[in-house]
């Protein structure tokens, strides 16, 4: 509900209770319960993996088995409880992972050699984790996105880097990465000590071990909270809050 007066939204309740996980994307939105299912509201658009593009206004079941979801604007990549990584929506740059360029409004399965732990969507591409902490990736890689020393796209996963914690995937072109020197087509090291990472639309943040809070690119919208009202972007990590 907004607050006319103050302008601000008041938070309300939408589900009563045993939500474990959230994720949103444009018009629509993601949650897992605490017994692993997956419930979807909004713009179904392919991307509710339910073989059909039938919108929802309220949260209701999409599978019963899901461990960790990612919703980006064009597909929805699930990390079921038994590893396996699935994908569905819009396929143009290979982002489903699935050697084909054929979107799907049903689950497709991704191969993968290990159990995966972790999935991130991006701008038309996935990456993930697998359970031996090595990250691949695969979709568009038009601005070096996919680590590869190439700007071409793939419809299957390649290798990455190894020895990974912790992924989220956005793009660069407003200085997100935390790169000075733009766009990075091998992975490079930007920032150390660091706890949480998240990537927005055209900003990153992230949170040090020592708890303090960190961002770089668009601060349109002053998003960052940074009290800057210059709208300009950083093309390097700076200190938000102590």
């Amino acid at each position: 509900m907004r607050d006319l007066i103050n302008n601000q939204l008041e938070a309300t309740k939408i589900v009563d209770s045993g939500v474990l996980k959230v994720a949103a994307s444009d018009r629509y939105s993601m949650i897992i319960k605490d017994d692993n299912t997956l419930w979807a509201t909004g713009d179904n658009d392919k991307r509710f993996g339910n073989g059909n593009e039938d919108d929802y206004r309220i949260f209701t079941k999409i599978r019963d088995d899901v461990e960790a979801v990612s919703c980006s604007f064009s597909h929805t990549s699930i990390i079921t409880t038994s590893g396996d990584l699935l994908t569905c929506g819009y396929n143009t740059e290979g982002q489903l992972g699935d050697s084909t360029n054929t979107h799907s409004s049903s689950w497709v399965n991704v191969t993968t050699t290990k159990d995966v732990i972790s999935v991130s969507n991006g701008d038309n591409f996935t990456i993930f984790l697998t359970s031996d902490n090595d990250l691949y990736g695969f979709g568009n890689n038009g601005s070096g996105q996919l680590g590869q020393d190439n700007i071409t796209d793939t419809n299957h996963p390649v290798f990455i880097k190894s020895n990974v914690e912790s992924i989220s995937a956005g793009d660069s072109s407003y200085g997100q990465s935390g790169s000075s020197t733009g766009y990075n087509k091998l992975p490079k090291l930007i920032f150390s000590d660091i706890k949480i990472i998240s990537a927005g639309d055209r900003y990153s943040m992230i949170i040090k071990n020592d708890n303090t809070l960190w961002a770089a690119g668009s601060d349109s919208n002053h998003k960052q909270g940074d009290g800057d009202n210059s709208n300009s972007a950083h093309y390097s990590f700076y200190q938000v809050t102590n």
